[in-house]
């Protein structure tokens, strides 16, 4: 695993924060910090890695405070050059793809199978944050 005292630098590592609201009363069900929800933290170990990315990713965007948003945000420039945002911006481009190609690979394995519906919502939102990311980001000049 690729992580150092206190930093996480995989998606797939915990996003957890060390606050979390789903064990204190009034017992949120999904944490204030991560954004994960209470069966999504106890079952974390049992998810795969790409699961957990998806997770990380999806949170990530709706603004959760995820452990991996905080350690890039201590690298990130205040002012970030073009080429910084440019890189992002092709991130965004390759996650973006990445759920496209997924879903048509479920929609081609299981066609409209009831049982994945859950699955297919999950990504078409995801890709939805995703558009939602890169419009939000400052134009390049």
């Amino acid at each position: 695993m690729n992580t150092a005292l206190h930093e996480s630098v995989s998606l797939a590592n915990s996003p957890c924060t060390g606050r979390c609201t789903t064990s204190m009363a009034p017992f949120d069900e999904r944490c204030k910090g991560c954004g994960r929800d209470v069966d999504e933290i106890r079952d974390w170990e049992t998810y795969s890695d790409y699961d957990k990315k998806i997770i990380n990713i999806k949170n990530w965007l709706e603004g959760y405070n995820i452990r991996q948003r905080q350690d890039k945000i201590k690298f990130m420039s205040v002012n970030p050059t073009n080429e910084k945002l440019k890189d992002i911006q092709g991130k965004l481009i390759t996650i973006q793809a990445l759920i496209e190609m997924v879903g048509q690979e479920i929609i081609e394995t299981y066609g409209k199978d009831p049982s994945i519906e859950d699955s297919y919502k999950s990504l078409f939102n995801s890709r939805e944050k995703v558009l939602q990311a890169k419009q939000s980001l400052p134009h390049l000049d």
